[in-house]
């Protein structure tokens, strides 16, 4: 509990210390606010409309659509190369099964030719760059009437790889003279066997579900089939912005969700550098039961690679690490709601062939329930928290007996002070400076936290940054109900 209660006071003194704009935070995208699907590009002319589409999708939140009519050339969505990650080359040898599911609304009807028709493209490359079978392979979206509804396309002809592909680019194509939309989702790619199927390499982002920075993986994810699972940006809930990712499942026999960051590049020779990784988490429709084994959970893995991941250079793990949300006040207390509350927690660079990191949120496979993950962060603690001494974020492991608010020290103050309090139980805690007004100025904790004694810093800003006038300000403590407020003086 200790461990926990310091990596959520060092969070609060981290955020606190320092506006957003003051650190760099290693992860894009971590609000999953950026508007573009992950690992697919738009390639379009005038009088075509790509879209990432949230009107009509057979899984999930998201699908891909292109609303066209006649165009000078034709139009695509386009895949960055496929072989990469942990699965850095397609296997020959195998009967492939290639497709997707397709939503058609007043398209051409029966088309002459490719011009005219929409479709997917799978192109399969050697380790030479040389295109396999001389040309892609074509699995056409249904076009004999103007309208269907969710269906799944596959190819028609046996494609079985003569050699290994090092490289698979995946194209949604519209041709120039086709019209009408085409919804796609749910790509597919796997091995065709008599008792089932067989894998052979993999689509990442192939339901469409995440942003730019990120991927996934969850059990059958290649066939889009898992129907107790959800995971995809979803505008349902959000800390900040209008978007968070959504994972949720609803079958005790599913397996993990992963939800995964790219991996980023870390300074060299980096050993014992710290970080701080942090997420707002909101929990819905938890079953507490879901918590009665402690092996699974909720909460944050990070991954040290000793390569960058590229074209065909596979996963590179060093070794991963997590963090489970400790959430047994939740089962104690039988709920099974949580809102916004940010978990955090220090992680350090473990060998200095370590040169890259990637960060995930995941569920452990009994965790059973709906869960939104928000503003993730990644930063040097070097680079957000100045001066920061471990020793002073937690006065001692003495439960205190009633909840304390103390009078800040030195005051009055320039520019800054120090604020303690004592929490007898855990809860949700915040911390807020009000000018003589009444004005909010700055929250400077807002979190669960476990019973203990705290300090924090106040810097004589507001939450944008900017530096307050002279004067009388009110600080208070907000917890389970109570409220203690006192007074501090800011001379210049």
């Amino acid at each position: 509990m200790w461990r926990k209660s310091f990596y959520l006071a060092l969070l609060a003194v981290i955020f606190t210390t320092a506006s957003f704009s003051q650190y760099v935070n290693v992860l894009r995208n971590g609000g999953f606010e950026s508007g573009r699907p992950a690992l697919f590009d738009a390639k379009g002319v005038s009088g075509a409309v790509l879209e990432w589409a949230t009107d009509a999708r057979r899984s999930a939140d998201y699908s891909l659509k292109i609303t066209k009519g006649a165009t000078s050339e034709a139009v695509y969505w386009e895949s960055q190369n496929m072989c990469t990650y942990w699965a850095p080359f397609i296997f020959p040898g195998k009967d492939l099964v290639l497709g997707g599911y397709v939503k058609t609304s007043n398209v051409n009807v029966n088309p002459q030719n490719d011009d005219q028709r929409f479709y997917i493209e799978f192109s399969f490359y050697d380790r030479n760059n040389n295109l396999i079978f001389g040309q892609p392979v074509r699995v056409y979206v249904p076009q004999t009437s103007s309208s269907v509804d969710w269906t799944r396309v596959e190819n028609d002809v046996s494609v079985v790889l003569p050699d290994t592909a090092y490289k698979l680019i995946v194209k949604l194509v519209g041709g120039k003279d086709a019209t009408g939309s085409v919804w796609f989702d749910d790509l597919f790619l796997y091995g065709r066997k008599t008792d089932g199927w067989d894998w052979v390499g993999s689509l990442f982002n192939n339901s469409f579900n995440a942003n730019e920075g990120w991927f996934y993986w969850w059990k059958d994810f290649e066939l889009g089939t898992n129907q107790y699972i959800v995971a995809t940006v979803s505008s349902e809930a959000s800390h900040s912005g209008s978007k968070s990712l959504k994972l949720a499942e609803w079958d005790w026999d599913s397996d993990e969700v992963v939800w995964i960051s790219d991996i980023y590049e870390l300074p060299v020779k980096g050993k014992g550098k710290k970080y701080v990784l942090s997420a707002w988490v909101k929990i819905d429709s938890l079953i507490p039961d879901s918590l009665l084994n402690p092996s699974y959970a909720i909460g944050f893995t990070w991954t040290w690679h000793t390569k960058v991941v590229g074209p065909n250079t596979g996963w590179n793990e060093k070794r991963a690490e997590d963090y489970k949300f400790d959430l047994k006040f939740m089962k104690d207390q039988g709920l099974s709601r949580l809102g916004w509350t940010q978990f955090a927690t220090v992680i350090t660079v473990p060998d200095d062939d370590v040169v890259g990191v990637s960060v995930r949120a995941r569920f452990w496979p009994l965790f059973y329930g709906k869960v939104f993950f928000d503003d993730f962060a990644l930063a040097p603690i070097s680079d957000i928290a100045v001066g920061v001494d471990d020793k002073i974020l937690v006065k001692d492991n003495i439960k205190p007996s009633r909840y304390e608010l103390y009078q800040n020290y030195p005051n009055p103050f320039n520019p800054t002070t120090v604020i303690e309090y004592a929490l007898p139980e855990a809860g949700q805690v915040k911390i807020e400076i009000y000018n003589l007004a009444g004005q909010k100025v700055r929250t400077l904790v807002d979190s669960y936290l476990e019973a203990g004694k705290y300090r924090i810093h106040w810097d004589g800003t507001d939450d944008n940054g900017a530096r307050v006038s002279s004067g009388i300000y009110i600080y208070r403590l907000v917890s389970s109900g109570n409220v203690i407020a006192r007074k501090m003086i800011l001379l210049k």
